[in-house]
């Protein structure tokens, strides 16, 4: 059974419309001969969207507070996730999967969560490193428990040091997943702070090139290896792994990526993976779009995941 997980916060996003991501999504699942959507159990998470009108706090973890009481809110809610469904998050911005993966440990206690990351960006940068103080850069360092004081390049007053610290032990533990249980896709903008975490923990990260020359099977070994005392995987598809020529609608478009036909080869040999737990995807954005075009390619992504999760 597949319960699907609405979460259009977009408050850790750096470019606004990524909550508009999931309806877009929706216009193409209504414009089907037969829904996915509405086929199994559908759960929508209220949002903190207001507060963008709002000046921020902190320039180096913009609006962590709100984020935090987010967090802690998808937590909550998430508490209501089937023991015998499987999770497909549809999510706005990537921050958002500091909230589910909490809620996955929460659910699994014992297990040990490794993560298949497919993105253009590696996301382990924190307060001490953000060039940008977007937090949606920041939720695998925050679910490891990371701080990489030894790159620092920004001031961090006391004030938000409490509230990374508050971010970083959501859901009453900390870490979630250990620096070494990440395997990274497709990445290929990763600055010299995030590649300080990735040389550390010898993280296997996939280049797009490399993926061309050996197929599937680089990153299924890459599995067999770097995750291989995992308990269970979950996998973070955000849209950017794709190149901009599929669509530009997303916030933060690198070229030289995943075609539509890689991507959706990739997503479905991982969603039938025998340790997978749960799959989301993320960062649509229509209004940096025309036609729909990027929700148009995911939801093919999305419905071929769907197909085997289900064995539709």
């Amino acid at each position: 059974m597949v319960q699907f997980w609405e979460v259009n916060s977009e408050i850790a996003a750096g470019t606004r419309g990524s909550s508009l991501g999931i309806d877009a999504l929706k216009i193409v699942d209504y414009q089907q001969e037969k829904s996915i959507l509405n086929q199994f159990t559908y759960s929508k998470i209220n949002n903190y969207n207001t507060c963008l009108a709002d000046a921020y706090q902190f320039k180096h973890a913009k609006r962590i507070e709100t984020f935090n009481t987010h967090i802690e809110q998808m937590i909550s809610q998430f508490k209501r996730l089937s023991s015998q469904a499987f999770p497909l998050f549809l999510a706005s911005d990537h921050g958002n999967a500091v909230g589910s993966i909490t809620s996955l440990k929460l659910k699994y206690p014992k297990k040990r969560i490794g993560v298949v990351w497919i993105d253009a960006h590696a996301d382990l940068h924190t307060p001490y490193t953000t060039p940008s103080g977007n937090i949606h850069g920041m939720p695998l360092a925050a679910l490891a428990g990371l701080d990489n004081k030894g790159h620092q390049r920004n001031q961090v007053s006391d004030e938000l040091l409490q509230n990374w610290e508050t971010l970083k032990s959501c859901g009453g533990i900390s870490p979630k997943i250990l620096p070494s249980d990440i395997v990274f896709v497709a990445g290929r903008s990763y600055e010299k702070e995030e590649m300080a975490i990735i040389d550390q923990y010898q993280l296997r990260h996939i280049t797009v090139e490399e993926y061309r020359s050996s197929g599937i099977s680089i990153i299924q070994e890459a599995i067999s290896t770097q995750l291989a005392a995992c308990d269970l995987i979950f996998v973070s598809f955000d849209v950017d792994s794709m190149d901009p020529s599929v669509s530009v609608g997303t916030g933060t478009p690198v070229p030289n990526g995943l075609s539509l036909e890689e991507a959706i080869s990739i997503n479905k040999a991982l969603a039938g993976h025998p340790k997978i737990c749960a799959w989301e995807i993320v960062e649509i954005n229509p209004l940096l779009d025309t036609k729909n075009a990027m929700a148009q390619a995911a939801y093919q992504v999305l419905r071929e995941v769907f197909k085997v999760c289900t064995n539709n």
